[in-house]
């Protein structure tokens, strides 16, 4: 404890300095130049200048810099693909309330055609029967099949919407979208 207070009083005592904005901004935009996605938030402007004000190079700023930015990408990442899967079980859970289990089997079925023409394997007529060996460990010979086996295990679409929703817009997995709320 004492080795905190005695660098507390130490930087107290030591004179404050004033940044160049000029030098901040000269920073801001080698940043920009370097990362394709870079957007400014005030936090890490702040953070920059703290950088700035200890005498941190520009490729030490730049690491850090995009240490963060990596991290907040996997976190959002991570958000977003536990939301639809959340978004997909609720609407799972409202139709098997409400006994609409086969029309939901088929708007379903009409995302994973979605999916497929969006990942152009509609010539590869395996890929589905490879998908879900894959995913949910069974055996298929052809779409009936599957259709038939998520007919008796419609949760099981929940392993298959956070793929589908990776190439697809998100728009189809909202509540009036599917379900016709307006009559």
């Amino acid at each position: 404890m004492f080795i905190y207070l005695d660098e507390f009083y130490n930087n107290v005592k030591t004179n404050k300095r004033k940044i160049d904005i000029n030098l901040v901004k000269k920073c801001i935009f080698y940043l920009k130049k370097n990362n394709e996605i870079f957007y400014q938030s005030d936090k890490l402007i702040y953070y920059i200048i703290y950088l700035i004000k200890h005498n941190a190079k520009f490729c030490v700023i730049k690491k850090c810099i995009n240490k963060i930015i990596s991290k907040l990408k996997h976190n959002i990442s991570v958000f977003i693909y536990n939301t639809i899967q959340i978004r997909w079980l609720k609407i799972l859970n409202i139709c098997v309330s409400q006994d609409k289990t086969e029309e939901i089997l088929k708007y379903f079925l009409q995302l994973y055609d979605l999916y497929l023409s969006e990942e152009n394997c509609n010539e590869n007529k395996k890929f589905y029967i490879i998908q879900a060996k894959s995913i949910l460990g069974i055996n298929i010979k052809n779409r009936r099949q599957l259709y038939k086996y998520l007919k008796l295990n419609i949760y099981d679409t929940f392993y298959y919407i956070d793929i589908i929703f990776s190439r697809i817009h998100l728009k189809y997995l909202s509540k009036n979208y599917i379900f016709d709320t307006k009559s």
